[in-house]
C-alpha cells in the first residue's frame, strides 16, 4: 500500500474509544473507496505478533506512541490490485437474517412442527 494510517485513541479520555476509533477507521475506508482507492483494515487491538508479543505494544514502541494512546487498527490505502464484483444477494445466508425479532434455528424448527 502507498499509505498506512495508524488509528489510535486516548484511553484516558474516553470509555468508548474503541467505538470512536472504529468509526474513524471505517470512514477512512469509505473515503478511500470514494476516491477510487482500495483499503484494508489491519486489526491491532487484542492481537499478537508472530513472536506472540502484544501488537498494540509493538506498534506503540515502533512509533514512539505515548502510553495513554492505544492502537485499534492500521488502515492500509492504495491502488486496487483487482476490482471485485458486488456481492450476489442470491447467495445471502437468509437463515442468519432475523426479521421482527431474533430466534434460534431450533426455535424455527419447533414453530414449523
Amino acid at each position: 500500500c502507498a499509505l498506512a494510517v495508524v488509528v489510535l485513541a486516548n484511553v484516558m479520555e474516553s470509555d468508548v474509544w474503541i467505538e470512536d476509533a472504529s468509526v474513524a477507521s471505517i470512514y477512512m475506508q469509505l473515503q478511500a473507496e470514494d476516491l477510487g482507492l482500495g483499503s484494508c483494515w489491519c486489526q491491532i487491538r487484542n492481537r499478537v505478533t508472530e513472536d506472540e508479543a502484544d501488537s498494540n505494544n509493538y506498534v506503540r514502541s515502533l512509533l514512539d506512541i505515548p502510553y495513554q494512546l492505544d492502537v485499534l487498527s492500521i488502515i492500509g490505502i492504495g491502488y486496487k490490485d483487482q476490482v471485485r464484483k458486488p456481492f450476489d444477494e442470491s447467495h445471502l445466508q437468509w437463515e442468519k437474517i432475523h426479521i421482527g425479532k431474533f430466534s434460534l434455528p431450533e426455535e424455527n424448527k419447533e414453530a414449523e412442527e
